[in-house]
């Protein structure tokens, strides 16, 4: 494919720091929404620390497991993980990252942050996901295809 260029090029972290900023910078009047401002205060608080959570127990699982945390060579993994947050979620730094977008969009009252939040997730899946799902595979073989047939992708 054309952008297959994209595959596992871009580290997550700064995908997330390119959304955050496309979220900052093109919000638009015409698509806020309003709420009040209790529930957003602390809906933004609520789900920022739940983000903050799911990467550390993510990142916590591969250390435990004595694996790379690189998502840029996926291919160097040397446990498969699916213990922990693991078996709840193929992708939780990924899925934790997700929410915090969400609690930015939430907090910037702002449809346009939304769009953005979907933009990162199909960016995620499209460019970073998929391909280390391909390496995965060629890693772990039938262990990893039967965990993806017991584990969602990211909820």
């Amino acid at each position: 494919m054309l952008l297959s260029f994209l595959e596992l090029k871009v580290p997550p972290v700064i995908v997330v720091f390119i959304a955050a900023l496309a979220m900052y910078f093109s919000p638009n009047p015409i698509v806020y929404f309003s709420l009040d401002p209790m529930l957003a205060y602390y809906t933004t608080r609520v789900l920022f620390v739940v983000s903050a959570l799911v990467i550390v127990l993510g990142i916590y699982c591969f250390r435990k497991a004595n694996t790379t945390v690189d998502p840029v060579n996926p291919k160097n993994a040397s446990q498969l993980v699916n213990f922990g947050i693991y078996k709840y979620t193929r992708n939780p730094m990924y899925l934790g990252f997700a929410i915090m977008l969400l609690a930015m969009a939430v907090k910037m009252q702002s449809l346009v942050a939304f769009l953005w939040l979907a933009v990162f997730i199909w960016y995620m899946s499209r460019f970073q996901i998929k391909p280390e799902e391909r390496a995965l595979t060629k890693v772990f073989g039938e262990a990893y295809s039967e965990y993806c047939q017991q584990v969602r992708r990211w909820l």
